[in-house]
């Protein structure tokens, strides 16, 4: 299980070894064709460039749930502000060269605070290179900039958005500023590289280097990630991966390095459960080991999956993680169980549902532990109106709280809890 620094979304389960023999492979589902209105592909196929604008006007019961450390006038006041956004995506796929490039901005506007106008944007190009026999060079360059800094990011977090189309280039959605938390402005740029290569049938190895630079304020948070791997095919369903990464965080804050050691030994498990065609199990392990001034502190670390499609259009999920995250923002480690849960499909050719619901609890910090928790909830309902347009409603539950003990950067709250509606309309263009 690779350890990324910056948490993301819903990220699961330490297992050992499975029976092979006691899980029967069968072959995988048919596709699922449905007839949607807003967002069909066109008749030549996924489209590769897709641009969605979105209005919208939101309703925001923001409520503290803890104590801040600097006050922030949008962490005790409630109201209605306007937002809206732009969502562009483009991808290529050739016969040794695939391009996928997204661009996202959004602006809000608060009426009660002065008529103050902020602002979010988000910038992604990955390219994928197949080299000789089976050989893939994967690059990847992204960058954000808000003028208030989220914790979106924490396990356990959703971070919705309108629905990306089947295929095609799926635009990156920008949070409207439902969760924000702090008046400081962010920036963040990462950079990824890896390299993978079969050798035979059944074998392959890998390795990878990524770069991550974060400003927050006055402070400063670079972080860097390098590691091999090898994975051994056991079955059509079940590869032994072993490797290593080394995962370091230099804090502008005390000047110190962070080291995290992935040792990847563990497990890969995919396979569609016996008698249930359309119902899959995913499973990872690996460990992950603390590098303190005081020693070593070795943590066990996996992920599960068990996705379920039903009819033609829904899909069920449920996710289990267990790991450790450098969260640039806070400055520290974060070792945290995760568990979430999505449904999502179409009542009818025009309507849309998604319900999303996601759990945190964990430690932060290396030296002294503080207690963390979160909790997200997201039901959205999207109409189609036309081909290119829609309207859609939301409703957005966030809640975060870290122990009083936690050390976490001057300006952001040792909690929150928030509640937002969302009433807007989308078009999206196509071609």
């Amino acid at each position: 299980m690779a350890v990324n620094f910056k948490v993301f979304v819903l990220t699961g389960l330490c297992l050992g070894t499975l029976p092979l023999g006691s899980f029967a492979q069968e072959d995988a589902p048919p596709p699922r064709p449905f007839r949607r209105v807003f967002g069909a592909e066109p008749s030549t196929g996924p489209a590769p460039l897709v641009l969605d604008l979105m209005v919208s006007q939101v309703l925001d019961d923001n409520i503290l749930a803890g104590r801040l450390v600097t006050a922030d006038p949008r962490l005790g006041t409630g109201g209605s502000y306007p937002s809206a956004g732009a969502n562009l995506g483009y991808s290529h796929t050739g016969d040794r060269t695939d391009v996928l490039t997204s661009a996202s901005t959004n602006f809000q506007y608060y009426p009660s605070l002065d008529g103050r106008f902020d602002q979010n944007h988000a910038a992604s190009l990955a390219v994928t290179r197949r080299v000789g026999r089976g050989t893939t060079v994967q690059v990847s360059q992204s960058g954000a900039y808000s003028t208030y800094y989220t914790l979106l990011g924490l396990p356990g977090a959703v971070q919705p958005g309108p629905s990306a189309p089947t295929g095609g280039a799926a635009p990156t959605p920008v949070p409207g500023g439902a969760a924000g938390v702090s008046s400081e402005s962010g920036t963040e740029l990462h950079s990824f590289v890896a390299v993978n290569r079969p050798i035979g049938r059944r074998n392959s190895i890998g390795g990878h280097y990524g770069f991550g630079w974060t400003r927050f304020s006055a402070r400063e948070v670079k972080t860097q990630d390098a590691g091999v791997s090898y994975s051994h095919g056991l079955g059509r369903a079940l590869s032994l991966r072993t490797g290593y990464a080394l995962q370091t965080a230099s804090r502008q804050s005390d000047d110190e390095m962070v080291f995290l050691h992935n040792l990847d030994l563990g497990l890969d498990y995919s396979q569609n459960l016996p008698g249930l065609r359309s119902t899959t199990l995913s499973v990872s392990s690996g460990s992950t080991v603390i590098q303190l001034p005081t020693g070593l502190r070795y943590d066990v670390g996996g992920s599960a999956a068990l996705t379920r499609l039903m009819g033609r259009s829904w899909t069920a999920s449920l996710t289990y993680d267990r790991g450790a995250e450098f969260v640039a923002v806070l400055e520290d480690i974060l070792q945290s169980d995760s568990l979430s849960v999505s449904v999502g499909g179409f009542a009818s050719p025009r309507a849309e549902i998604t319900l999303l619901a996601a759990y945190s609890s964990g430690h932060l910090g290396v030296r002294q532990e503080a207690e963390t928790l979160t909790y997200n909830g997201t039901a959205r309902v999207q109409f189609g109106l036309s081909r290119r347009f829609a309207i859609n409603t939301e409703y957005q539950y966030f809640l975060y709280d870290f122990a009083e003990t936690a050390t976490i950067p001057q300006g952001l709250p040792f909690g929150e809890s928030r509640q937002s509606v969302r009433v807007g309309a989308l078009y999206r263009f196509a071609r």
